[in-house]
């Protein structure tokens, strides 16, 4: 698999030029689970109005940024505590769920309750194979799925 991301940069800056950024997995170990990195595309905003944010040149340019790492596994977990306090993750899916029950721990990581950012919400961690390289500093952030609205759940 390949994939490519290319930024053009202003002509005159230290290291201006597209900046390309490559992937791999780091596991051959279920790889056909995992989908190439895609980019986002946006239904038809409303762009008739001069004053439209589908128009404004600052909305325009973060968009043209984002890229989708989609996760394999539609999860449902829970949260719970055993009967010592320590906290658990609970798969609500139970024998429904896509993942079996004694894997969860194998892609799921429950942090440190200490390092959690909230105290009453815990801090999961979900551990997927891609390995992402470029040969000069690019930060890549990892966002909620904010753009993708279903009416029903799955």
């Amino acid at each position: 698999m390949e994939f490519n991301i290319s930024i053009e940069r202003p002509e005159g800056r230290p290291n201006s030029g597209p900046i390309t950024v490559g992937w791999f997995l780091t596991s051959d170990k279920g790889a056909v689970l995992y989908d190439p990195p895609e980019r986002v595309s946006f239904r038809q905003t409303n762009k008739t109005h001069s004053k439209s944010a589908g128009r404004c040149p600052g909305v325009i340019q973060l968009e043209s940024r984002y890229f989708m790492v989609k996760c394999p596994f539609d999860m449902h977990i829970g949260f719970g505590r055993d009967d010592k306090g320590k906290t658990v993750l609970v798969n609500r899916a139970g024998t429904a769920s896509p993942i079996r029950g004694n894997k969860l721990g194998e892609v799921l990581t429950l942090v440190n309750e200490a390092e959690w950012r909230y105290p009453d919400r815990p801090t999961v961690q979900l551990m997927l194979p891609y390995c992402f390289i470029a040969d000069e500093l690019v930060y890549i952030t990892q966002l909620s799925a904010f753009m993708h609205y279903r009416k029903d759940p799955l």
